[in-house]
């Protein structure tokens, strides 16, 4: 290796490991903070443009029946670079992303972009101040840039999380015609994907033998007495209607899960999580929840992690005889 070639390796690495590592980090926490400062605006414009996608694609199926499997809404990669910013959804046949996609629609993503041209300014004035433009060229500041994309679909999918987990409340959600086993997912382009919504087959929680899946169950109606929710995994279950009498939770998992019109009575919930479940219009009748934990510390565990929690919610509820509000 030619020294010039050591020398290049060399003023990147250590710019990467300085100036690049801190001003990612104000890149990403400005862009956050836009984020957080718009959310409700973003969330609704994207609420329309995906119950308009639906109802184009209940339309398409009147012309030819072709239920949906999967639904994405993916950031296109290359389009930071270019003048318009877009996330693309895309909806394929019960095969999902395996299979033929049989919609498509852009939406303009400048939103989750507000700073990306000061991000690429300041790299490139800390390359010229630090008097490394010889070696760090116009290519390898985009390279490094490009590293972050990933981090702002974890923001596309952070802001979603909790609307798309009640996608089947949009106006034409119904009617459209969709396969078993249907899901909404957030992730990059011809990449990655992460569900948000899912639709998998009704599992009977302490009749599963076959052990499939628990997450995103959706379950009304439901009578549990006397029963304990012992290590399961029910994250982003929804359970309306529901009836918790004299029942257990111990080392659950109920993350994101839906409370819809349930009553709790003589319930104790002895260790697990409820990382940014939700009680809608419920009562709760001595119910003990010292033991889960409710209230989620970012990065409070060693796994990295790329999801957020909001906290607990409780809309309507009667509490041992008083009264939530919003």
């Amino acid at each position: 290796m030619s020294n010039d070639i050591q020398n290049k390796t060399a003023c990147l690495r250590e710019f990467e490991e300085k100036e690049y590592q801190e001003i990612t980090r104000q890149f990403m926490a400005k862009t956050a903070a836009y984020v957080r400062e718009n959310a409700m605006a973003v969330i609704e414009r994207i609420k329309t443009q995906l119950d308009s996608f639906m109802a184009n694609i209940a339309k398409q199926q009147k012309i030819q029946m072709i239920p949906v499997g999967q639904i994405t809404l993916s950031l296109i990669r290359v389009s930071a670079w270019e003048e318009k910013k877009l996330i693309r959804m895309d909806a394929y046949d019960e095969e999902q992303l395996m299979g033929r996609n049989v919609a498509y629609q852009y939406i303009e993503a400048d939103w989750i972009f507000t700073e990306w041209q000061a991000y690429y300014d300041s790299l490139k004035n800390a390359v010229k101040k630090k008097g490394k433009s010889l070696y760090i060229k116009e290519a390898s500041i985009r390279k490094l840039m490009d590293r972050s994309i990933k981090k702002l679909v974890y923001i596309l999918a952070a802001t979603l999380k909790y609307t798309l987990n009640d996608a089947d409340y949009l106006e034409h959600f119904q009617e459209c015609a969709r396969a078993e086993g249907f899901i909404i997912s957030v992730g990059e382009y011809m990449d990655w994907q992460k569900v948000l919504y899912a639709e998998p087959p009704e599992v009977d929680i302490f009749f599963n033998l076959d052990r499939h899946p628990l997450v995103f169950q959706k379950l009304e109606n439901k009578r549990y007495r006397d029963k304990e929710f012992c290590e399961l995994d029910l994250r982003h279950a929804r359970f309306t209607h529901c009836d918790f009498i004299r029942c257990s939770f111990e080392d659950t998992d109920l993350s994101d899960v839906c409370f819809v019109d349930c009553r709790f009575k003589n319930v104790d919930m002895k260790s697990g999580k409820l990382y940014g479940a939700s009680f809608i219009a419920c009562i709760l009748e001595n119910t003990d929840m010292e033991g889960i934990q409710t209230k989620w510390v970012p990065f409070a565990e060693e796994e990295q992690e790329t999801d957020v929690y909001r906290e607990v919610v409780y809309r309507e509820c009667l509490i041992d005889g008083e009264l939530t509000g919003e």
